[in-house]
């Protein structure tokens, strides 16, 4: 599923037509859950979740033979949000994310939305081709649902944004907000994973399938690195 919607990966078959096609360009907002429900050891599993995320760009457009330019912003939301870095390429992305500092407290979901708004708005103008995405993590109801539908509706409809939400958690409270929030239809994307380390885990299995299409995945899933 992550393959098919946030990545757009093709397989080998279709990389003869991949190839006629322009460089791939994508700007994504990371924005993540850093409220106290999260824990700091599951917020730091979710960074080397969204660092392997990253990599799916460069490994995709190296298969299909075409440059690329994907950049990454990342906002952490609790009681507030904060834009812990604006857009940026991959491998300085990925430095990036694995500081972003863990607050704890509230689950205010539009302020993180509010400040993915701010920083896709400043490069409209200038990368008019980009596909634009949020790519939501959170573990369950906002603080406030209507602002956060409100601030989702916003940058769906205005600013044309793709928004993925990965529901984090086996029992959510919250999970038809969530669906609201993410675009339509819900099933194409809104991923509900247990944890964030298992996350991580698949994107790491989703990279293996990239880099070695047809060879079943070694990859063991994690033992559980978090209380």
């Amino acid at each position: 599923m992550i393959l098919d919607n946030f990545v757009r990966y093709q397989p080998d078959n279709q990389l003869r037509l991949a190839k006629r096609s322009p460089p791939i360009q994508e700007d994504t907002v990371i924005v993540m859950d850093a409220s106290g429900s999260i824990g700091s050891c599951e917020f730091e599993q979710g960074k080397i979740a969204m660092s392997q995320m990253m990599k799916m760009c460069k490994v995709k457009a190296k298969k299909a033979g075409l440059s690329y330019d994907c950049r990454y912003a990342g906002v952490s939301f609790s009681n507030s949000a904060t834009l812990d870095f604006n857009f940026s390429p991959i491998n300085q992305a990925s430095k990036k994310i694995r500081t972003v500092t863990y607050p704890g407290w509230g689950t205010n979901t539009h302020a993180g939305l509010e400040e993915a708004e701010k920083v896709i708005r400043a490069v409209l103008r200038d990368r008019k081709d980009a596909r634009k995405m949020v790519f939501l993590v959170t573990d369950g109801q906002s603080n406030n649902k209507q602002k956060t539908i409100a601030s989702a509706k916003k940058l769906k409809q205005i600013w044309n944004l793709k928004i993925f939400v990965v529901a984090v958690g086996n029992y959510i409270n919250g999970i038809d907000e969530m669906a609201k929030v993410a675009s339509y239809p819900p099933h194409r994307y809104v991923f509900r994973v247990e944890k964030l380390s298992k996350l991580k885990y698949i994107f790491e299995l989703a990279l293996q399938k990239m880099i070695h299409p047809g060879v079943w995945p070694t990859l063991k899933p994690p033992k559980s690195l978090c209380p």
